[in-house]
């Protein structure tokens, strides 16, 4: 099942951190046997115009991916840490993701 969708995304670095980064764009749900996934186009507001984001939502783990000016695959799991290379116009970047909860 596929929809149109507004997709909201609010993340900050770390739950100690009051730097909110909050992105609204239009998009698409999908529901799929294991979970779901949002897909969105990134903006130029957001420093990743012509990137597009994927969120796979399954139980247990969120993947990010993205590919364009920018590419990853980020997994946020809180069985273990993740090592993502996230490679941008600017660099890459060698990223270990430690997630405490979803």
């Amino acid at each position: 099942m596929e929809k149109r969708a507004v997709i909201k995304i609010i993340s900050n670095a770390s739950p100690e951190d009051d730097d909110i980064i909050e992105v609204i764009s239009p998009g698409k749900y999908i529901k799929t046997e294991e979970g779901y996934k949002a897909i969105y186009e990134e903006t130029e507001l957001s420093g990743m115009d012509g990137t597009t984001t994927t969120l796979t939502i399954n139980d247990g783990h969120v993947i990010l991916e993205r590919e364009g000016t920018t590419s990853t695959k980020m997994v946020f799991d809180t069985e273990e840490p993740c090592v993502s290379l996230y490679n941008t116009p600017y660099g890459m970047l060698e990223l270990t993701i430690s997630t405490e909860k979803l």
